[in-house]
């Protein structure tokens, strides 16, 4: 195992035990390092996530949306940080920015997901805007 992946583990260990303050800084730290890291970017945004620091979540997710522009997981975490944070016109922008990039293939769990929030819009007559 190598450091990074030790790092990873220490992370996950401390979020699992309700001590994000201590994952963030541990996956910080790791990043610093490595700031390519996706699996410490992905497990940063959650963190961030959970304690509703939805704006840090949205830095984070960023990153990855930039780093792999058709990835769900990334792009419903954008979507969900901005979103929680009112940014409404922002989120549908996120959705329409992953569907454009992403390979129906590779991406069907968010495809549908985002289908059905589309859907929402549509049935509450608050259709997202083009």
């Amino acid at each position: 195992m190598n450091d990074s992946d030790a790092m990873l583990l220490e992370a996950k260990a401390a979020s699992d035990e309700k001590n994000e303050p201590r994952a963030q800084g541990i996956l910080l730290e790791l990043l610093r390092a490595e700031p390519h890291n996706s699996a410490a970017l992905y497990m940063l945004g959650g963190s961030y996530f959970c304690e509703e620091k939805y704006p840090e979540a949205a830095v984070v997710f960023e990153q990855l949306v930039l780093m792999l522009p058709g990835d769900g997981k990334a792009s419903t975490g954008l979507y969900n940080a901005l979103w929680s944070q009112g940014k409404h016109m922002e989120a549908v922008a996120e959705i329409k920015r992953f569907f454009e990039n992403a390979d129906p293939s590779m991406e069907q769990d968010a495809i549908r997901n985002y289908k059905r929030i589309i859907e929402t819009f549509s049935a509450e007559d608050q259709t997202p805007p083009n």
